[in-house]
C-alpha cells in the first residue's frame, strides 16, 4: 500500500526524489547536502541562531587553505569561473531557493 506523504509524483519528480534521498541519506551529511542543492528537496529554513547572521544556508564549503598557497593560480582561476571562495557561493547545480 502506497502512503500518501512518500507517493512518487512524475509531475514533481524533483520534490518527490529529493525528499526520499533526504532520508535515505541520514547520517551521510555531505551526500545530502550535495542532494538538496541539486534538486531544491526538502525546503529547508536557517535556524534562528544561524552563524551566517544573513538568513541564507551554506552553499558550498570552502576551499582549503592549501589550496591557495599550493596551487593559487589554478585557484584564482577557479574563483574567477564559479566566484568567490565564500560558503553563500553557489555551485552550477545549486538549484536549491529557485524558481523551477
Amino acid at each position: 500500500m502506497q502512503q500518501e506523504g512518500v507517493r512518487f509524483d512524475a509531475e514533481h519528480w524533483y520534490e518527490s526524489i529529493g525528499w526520499q534521498k533526504w532520508i535515505a541519506y541520514y547520517g551521510q551529511g555531505p551526500d545530502a547536502f550535495t542532494d538538496w542543492r541539486r534538486l531544491g528537496y526538502p525546503q529547508l529554513l536557517p535556524g534562528p541562531d544561524s552563524v551566517l547572521g544573513s538568513g541564507e544556508l551554506p552553499r558550498r564549503f570552502f576551499y582549503p587553505v592549501t589550496e591557495q598557497s599550493l596551487n593559487g593560480k589554478q585557484y584564482q582561476i577557479a574563483i574567477s569561473r564559479q566566484g568567490a571562495d565564500e560558503i553563500t557561493t553557489r555551485l552550477w547545480f545549486d538549484v536549491a531557493d529557485k524558481e523551477r
